[in-house]
């Protein structure tokens, strides 16, 4: 076996496992990132940036089983309770899926809105499975700047994630 094919099938066996790498990576940058003072837990959630767009472009190397072990992973970086992680990630990785028909592989601002209608369901069966759990009212206003930031950097995220496709396509 040359060196060149031997580099291909390294190349070929990364690209498959590229999602839930990044999907871990941007985990573990969300649990590590501080929030502002005074403003509670008002960072971008990152880790349904990445379910969404691998959900999306690469419905083929993201699994059901690198959702759980996302979803397992947040439960615990977050101090969430177990299994809430989970079934909001599978959520919102089913739910993208069944979009992902609507939009055309070239079309920014349509992935961008349905990004957004996904984050905003995301963000309400979170705040509303937190309302249940601890029976008390979060504050709102946390959960919209939290959703706002979002929406806002899910673009970069786009243009990021989608420069690692091609160029691992090209490879």
């Amino acid at each position: 076996m040359t060196l060149k094919s031997k580099v291909h099938s390294y190349t070929f066996l990364l690209s498959n496992y590229i999602p839930i790498i990044i999907s871990f990576l941007s985990i573990l940058l969300s649990a590590s990132l501080k929030s502002p003072s005074g403003f509670g837990m008002t960072l971008p959630m990152i880790s349904i940036i990445s379910v969404f767009y691998w959900s999306v472009y690469a419905t083929e190397n993201f699994t059901i089983r690198h959702v759980f072990i996302l979803g397992f992973l947040s439960d615990i970086l977050f101090n969430n309770p177990l299994g809430s992680g989970f079934l909001l990630l599978v959520y919102i990785r089913e739910v993208s899926i069944r979009l992902s028909f609507l939009m055309p592989s070239s079309s920014y601002l349509m992935s961008w809105f349905l990004a957004s209608v996904v984050f905003l369901n995301y963000f309400i069966i979170n705040w509303i499975f937190f309302l249940i759990y601890y029976q008390s009212i979060p504050s709102i206003k946390y959960t919209v700047l939290q959703l706002l930031l979002t929406i806002a950097i899910y673009p970069f995220f786009m243009v990021i994630y989608s420069l690692i496709i091609n160029y691992l396509k090209d490879k």
